[in-house]
């Protein structure tokens, strides 16, 4: 994967190259002499909007099923990484000013309440007002240190919920797994790692027994 390569947001609107994002929410002190404060903090938090919107497709079209924000504290960047097919892979680094900018902006999308830091929140963003993709995020927010917050996004898609015999569950499996749901009583326990499809597994049940 380049950071180089161009994603189109919702299919229609390019988004650019995350390079020159970055680029754009470091400044350029020549471009930005003429400028007023109001009229640069404007453009950067343009860049910051689009930077946030690329993130997400990036790690939607990347099959991504997880994004964690990972603010560091002092001047140090902030690090941004998928969990892909389980494993958390190193995506980009952003400028350590615009860490709070970042947690703010994704706060602001899920209506958290961006004054409280010291608590942990939980909310959800409708991407397809923000981006064009028909994707939920569910967001967590958690304090760290410092006043610095960590954020970890998990995606999920909105579709229609899979068969069951489209989960790929052996035929002795899928038999007992019917039985199961057709008991008017009683639970099952459905456990596995992260990104290993519980909660698809959970809605095809819940499909399978809402006649």
């Amino acid at each position: 994967y380049s950071s180089h390569g161009e994603v189109s947001q919702g299919g229609d609107v390019d988004l650019g190259s995350m390079d020159d994002m970055l680029s754009a929410l470091g400044g350029d002190e020549d471009e930005s002499a003429g400028l007023s404060q109001e009229e640069v903090s404007a453009a950067a938090d343009n860049e910051l909007v689009k930077l946030v919107n690329k993130i997400i497709v990036d790690a939607y079209k990347m099959g991504a099923s997880d994004i964690h924000i990972e603010p560091m504290p002092g001047k140090a960047k902030t690090g941004i990484r998928l969990r892909k097919d389980g494993s958390l892979m190193n995506y980009i680094e952003i400028p350590a000013t615009y860490r709070n900018a970042l947690v703010t902006r994704l706060k602001i999308m899920c209506d958290l309440d961006i004054a409280e830091r010291r608590k942990p929140q939980d909310g959800k963003i409708n991407f397809a007002k923000f981006g064009g993709l028909p994707i939920e995020l569910r967001v967590a927010t958690i304090p760290t240190s410092n006043g610095i917050e960590d954020v970890v996004m998990r995606i999920l898609t909105s579709s229609k919920p899979m068969r069951l015999d489209a989960l790929q569950l052996s035929a002795s499996n899928l038999q007992t797994f019917e039985q199961v749901l057709a008991r008017p009583y009683g639970l099952f326990l459905c456990v596995g790692p992260t990104g290993s499809g519980k909660t698809t597994t959970l809605h095809s049940a819940l499909q399978h027994i809402n006649t």
